[in-house]
């Protein structure tokens, strides 16, 4: 079950809404959603690999609040990890300090996190707090500090 913050801002109202954790959508996403991939619904680089590499998963670990590294903005985005067959030798393994915290399959074995990309600047997401974050964030507007506040639950 995920949970559902609002964070806001006293200094300068800003506002987000943040629907954290994995719910239901938590794990592998199946054959049947390949499509979705492979036709770009995660971007030019995932349907790349995908096209090279069709065997692969594409596994959800659930929903995390970024930060843009290069503006500073707040989003709420899924975090997704690439698994290659275990058999397959044409990638090199995942760097040993990766960290994966994504459902792993049996036959599969970890290869990269997939890095998102703030669709207004193109600067890359980095994760910063999830539904387990006692530590505050920083407002992108005033730089003062958001306060969270339990909004509900999701599944």
């Amino acid at each position: 079950m995920g949970v559902i913050y609002e964070f806001k801002c006293s200094r300068c109202g800003y506002e987000l809404e943040a629907w954290l954790g994995s719910g239901m959508l938590s794990g592998t996403i199946t054959n049947a959603n390949k499509h979705k991939y492979s036709k770009g619904k995660f971007g030019e680089d995932i349907r790349a690999f995908f096209d090279e590499h069709p065997d692969g998963i594409l596994s959800s670990g659930g929903s995390y609040v970024f930060k843009c590294v290069e503006c500073g903005e707040l989003s709420c985005a899924t975090e997704y990890a690439i698994f290659l067959p275990k058999d397959d030798k044409t990638l090199p393994p995942a760097p040993p300090h990766t960290i994966f915290l994504f459902p792993q399959c049996p036959n599969h074995r970890p290869y990269k996190n997939f890095v998102r990309h703030y669709e207004k600047c193109g600067g890359k997401l980095a994760p910063v707090h999830d539904e387990w974050s006692e530590t505050p964030l920083e407002c992108p507007r005033c730089h003062g500090t958001l306060w969270k506040e339990f909004a509900g639950v999701w599944d």
